[in-house]
């Protein structure tokens, strides 16, 4: 409410969501941005889950996310008599639920340091609509085992693969029927089509980087030209107090589950690097390290960026987070125990939460590259080296 003399009115002004505000920047280069089908779906993993500070019940470690994964669209090998006594073959049918004790097992490897925690993570799953909980029983007629939800159980059940009816065995029910299936958007193949690695990715860099931060996940940009531009996620953070910078870093996302990135996913990032001077240009992966073709790739990029745009601003800063980050929510000890000898560095890093700075600590830990001041006094001096070696300018005069 604002008054002025004998004047007053309530004037009210609406926060701008993170879609608006990436749009925005998308037109302020000539193009217009929607969320992809990938995108959408990581909105709604994250939604079920009850927010990115809670992706950790499904993101607690790569052995879960495999089981997600094969549940999501895993094949059973089984065998056909032949009447004429010839060998069996083996079919591959879809079976997309585990039984209770396979559940329980992933479960278990997935909170190592916390075993009290296996019942109540469990339970996490069931009541975020992660998993559901039915039973696996057998048709009597093609002698096929499929999954029935608790809510279909009757007196008499169809059966899925040929449709023949046949009778719940109430009279010796199975002890060992319990099953469990994924719903949902946790259904998707793919790793939820990239959305965990994203969803993880941000969670760490909004949790442990930086403290006020807008984001989206994969988005998709076009302009008037039919030029596309793609990103896994894109985030704007606000500068931390140690920073040099007093504008927000603009972070673009490139992610793997447990692939490899590809010259296509160097190439999308050079496109980002043309189309967003100064962005933080950022490769997630949950392989615990980089192979020889990611390590030439990405420090090729990571030179290339470490170029200056400015006083005191890198081009095109190149952050790398891996399984050793992503899966860090849940470690005893903190995320700086995870870098062994470097944890006293790693620890100054994160207390800074500077981007370049963090930038700088990783390109060194998985690409080998020398720190930041080393590799600008290397080309310095070659470039004093050069400049000797031509001998002194004659005088025009």
């Amino acid at each position: 409410m604002v008054f002025s003399g004998a004047f007053s009115f309530l004037s009210y002004l609406r926060v701008p969501s993170p879609i608006n505000i990436f749009s925005s920047l998308a037109e302020s280069v000539g193009y217009k941005l929607s969320l992809s089908p990938a995108g959408r779906t990581c909105e709604q993993i994250i939604a079920a889950v009850g927010g990115l500070s809670m992706i950790g019940i499904v993101g607690r470690s790569a052995e879960l996310l495999r089981f997600l994964d094969r549940l999501a669209h895993e094949d059973l090998e089984i065998e056909l008599d032949n009447e004429d006594g010839a060998p069996a073959k083996r079919k591959k049918v879809h079976k997309s639920y585990a039984p209770l004790n396979h559940v329980l097992e992933v479960v278990r490897k997935s909170n190592p340091e916390h075993q009290s925690v296996n019942t109540p993570h469990l339970n996490a799953l069931i009541r975020c609509n992660v998993l559901k909980l039915g039973m696996a029983l057998r048709c009597t007629e093609c002698l096929n085992t499929s999954w029935f939800s608790l809510e279909s159980l009757s007196s008499k059940l169809p059966c899925p693969r040929c449709l023949a009816e046949f009778g719940f065995p109430a009279g010796s029910p199975p002890k060992d029927a319990w099953a469990y299936r994924v719903t949902g958007p946790f259904a998707a193949g793919h790793f939820g089509h990239g959305a965990y690695c994203v969803a993880n990715a941000l969670h760490f860099l909004c949790e442990n980087v930086t403290r006020k931060s807008s984001w989206i996940p994969s988005f998709e940009m076009r302009n008037e030209k039919g030029n596309t531009f793609e990103a896994d996620f894109g985030l704007l953070a606000a500068p931390s107090r140690f920073s040099h910078v007093s504008s927000p870093h603009l972070i673009i996302g490139e992610c793997k589950s447990f692939n490899r990135f590809e010259e296509k996913d160097f190439a999308r990032a050079r496109e980002a690097a043309k189309l967003f001077p100064g962005a933080v240009l950022c490769f997630c992966t949950f392989n615990d390290s980089l192979d020889q073709n990611e390590i030439r790739g990405l420090t090729r990029i990571a030179s290339e960026g470490r170029e200056r745009m400015g006083v005191g601003k890198q081009m095109n800063p190149v952050l790398i987070l891996t399984a050793r980050e992503l899966f860090s929510e849940f470690v005893m000890g903190g995320l700086h125990s995870l870098y062994g000898d470097k944890a006293d560095y790693a620890r100054a890093v994160y207390m800074r939460d500077d981007m370049e700075e963090l930038s700088d600590f990783t390109q060194q830990l998985y690409l080998g590259m020398p720190s930041y001041h080393k590799w600008r006094e290397n080309k310095l001096r070659k470039r004093l080296a050069r400049r000797a070696a031509k001998g002194p300018v004659a005088d025009k005069n």
